[in-house]
């Protein structure tokens, strides 16, 4: 079962990190706001390693695929491993939280 992704997570790429507005506003993992991630925006992540004079890693680095049994605010969460719209997937940063 992969981990819940929480705001600042990375891209598999490098940097890339999920930004404040992918997070939902009622439920945190290790004090971190968990993030949503179907229906998403890909803009809601920073361009990530692969970033290059304007190609997807730089602007469609955000969440785009997510849980198909767990949501949060009526939203599937967010996993690592979890697809962004650049290709790449989510980094953990935390340990202790799962989802299916």
């Amino acid at each position: 079962m992969p981990l819940v992704s929480v705001i600042g997570d990375k891209s598999s790429a490098g940097a890339g990190s999920i930004k404040e507005d992918a997070g939902c506003d009622t439920v945190f993992a290790e004090g971190k706001a968990i993030v949503q991630g179907i229906p998403s925006n890909k803009t809601n992540a920073f361009p990530d390693g692969a970033c290059d004079d304007g190609n997807k890693h730089c602007n469609q680095t955000g969440p785009v695929k997510g849980s198909g049994s767990v949501f949060i605010e009526g939203k599937a969460i967010h996993r690592v491993g979890d697809e962004r719209g650049c290709g790449h997937t989510t980094v953990a940063s935390i340990s202790t939280v799962y989802a299916n």
